[in-house]
């Protein structure tokens, strides 16, 4: 079964996927041994109960092994069981006290950079978050 995971790391080359994806993909399937496809939910919950990480790090793992069950059914046509396995994950935002803070911040990142645009979704959250707040009075 090996042979299946060689063929999805040829397969995430052909399609342009980084160095350091096929990498991590690489790093979570052998996690669970030469043919992950054999594994069914019960086995896979196991398997991240006993593993030493953080719960974003088990979604990731997740991820993986989904996009690996994924290339198996539609690719190489070899049917396995879906994977239905939810993971909680936790976000961390930075704690900012004011919208003035929160604009310093915005500020601070220049260009057009993913930073940015996640700190324009956090102003924009925390603006509809007060506004919600103002309302609940």
């Amino acid at each position: 079964m090996f042979n299946n995971i060689s063929k999805f790391i040829d397969y995430l080359t052909l399609i342009d996927k980084s160095s350091h994806t096929i990498r991590a993909y690489i790093s979570d399937l052998k996690k669970f041994g030469d043919s992950p496809e054999t594994l069914i939910n019960e086995q896979i919950q196991n398997k991240l109960s006993h593993l030493n990480v953080c719960s974003n790090s088990k979604a990731r793992i997740v991820s993986s092994l989904k996009s690996y069950f994924n290339f198996l059914e539609t690719q190489l046509q070899i049917k396995v069981p879906r994977i239905n396995i939810p993971i909680k994950t936790s976000y961390f935002l930075p704690k900012i006290k004011s919208r003035g803070e929160l604009k310093d911040l915005l500020k601070s990142y220049s260009g057009n950079n993913v930073w940015r645009k996640r700190l324009k979704i956090i102003y924009y959250e925390y603006a509809k978050w007060k506004i919600h707040k103002y309302w609940e009075l």
